[in-house]
């Protein structure tokens, strides 16, 4: 009968370490996982505040862009471009290139 105890003791005691191993496993594991996630997370806000960079106007990088100068292809959001026409500065704030009135076409971002 104690043989039979002794065992059951043993038992319990392995069936423990089992148990606390595979906890720190898990934890482990779900410490990675939030790693990774967490990663993944500012990979993704980087990208969007990278994408919200590019369609900004970068005159007063508030306002989003709307408008294109065709003399050059680059975009400015339409109240930028509108100031520089009222102000008689008809060059293009990113290459000066000049261009008119004419030369400003409205853009549509889609999606």
């Amino acid at each position: 009968m104690n043989w039979m105890l002794y065992e059951r003791m043993e038992l319990q005691r392995e069936l423990s370490k089992l148990k606390a191993a595979k906890k720190e496993r898990n934890d482990k594991e779900s410490k990675q996982s939030n790693e990774i996630a967490s990663s993944s997370n500012k990979d993704d806000m980087d990208m969007l505040e990278m994408s919200l960079g590019m369609l900004r106007c970068s005159v007063c990088k508030d306002r989003f862009k709307s408008v294109a100068i065709t003399r050059c292809f680059h975009l400015f959001c339409k109240e930028c471009i509108d100031e520089n026409l009222r102000n008689r500065h008809r060059k293009c704030p990113a290459c000066g290139e000049k261009f008119g009135q004419d030369d400003v076409r409205n853009i549509f971002f889609t999606h």
